[in-house]
């Protein structure tokens, strides 16, 4: 969408800037306030600070080791959305609505990593079967669906992000010269169901 204002006239982001350690100047925030009614001014200043507060997570973790790159407080899909809300003009209307729907999926994300944190992996096993046998997927047979869940972990085990599409193709490549009968819907059914079972972080 079209920005309204000349990009002259917007503020710097000052919250990339304490990030990369760069000073901001001190008398810029009235003059951008000015850009806004009075009435919105205070709830402006409140969202910048939260906003300013929330970027600090991306800092990556002091003291470790300097063969680990990009390790950072929080987990990559967080990092992804913070960056969309750090990058947010609140200035702009469109970039008001653009923050507030940012922050709900970070609120969202975090509450799905909380859960994640307090779930008894031996019952979340136990669930996924349930919902395999539910939703008519035991036609893969239980040596082909315990073969499936090797390869994902295979996949996993280093920590790369993978796309579900590449970690289909990847199952299936590898399930062929012993499983004929794999196919990319009938591993991507798996692979969908640990997805909606929380399984991947």
């Amino acid at each position: 969408n079209a920005i309204n204002t000349e990009i002259e006239r917007l503020p710097l982001n000052e919250a990339l800037l304490q990030l990369v350690g760069n000073a901001v100047p001190s008398n810029i925030n009235s003059a951008h306030q000015k850009l806004l009614p009075a009435e919105e001014q205070a709830d402006y200043l409140a969202a910048k600070r939260c906003i300013e507060e929330l970027a600090l997570y991306l800092k990556p973790c002091q003291g470790t080791p300097v063969n680990v790159t990009g390790l950072g407080l929080v987990s990559r899909p967080m990092q992804r959305k913070l960056v969309t809300l750090v990058g947010c003009q609140l200035l702009e209307p469109e970039g008001r609505a653009r923050a507030v729907r940012a922050a709900r999926s970070l609120g969202e994300r975090s509450v799905t990593e909380l859960i994640l944190q307090h779930q008894n992996p031996q019952q979340l096993s136990a669930n996924l079967w349930a919902a395999v046998r539910a939703r008519g997927c035991q036609f893969l047979g239980p040596a082909m669906q315990e073969e499936v869940l090797k390869l994902v972990l295979l996949a996993l085990e280093d920590g790369s992000a993978l796309s579900r599409k590449v970690l289909v193709m990847f199952v299936v490549q590898r399930l062929e010269p012993h499983f004929p009968q794999a196919s990319k819907t009938s591993i991507g059914h798996v692979v969908q169901l640990l997805y909606r079972a929380s399984c991947f972080k």
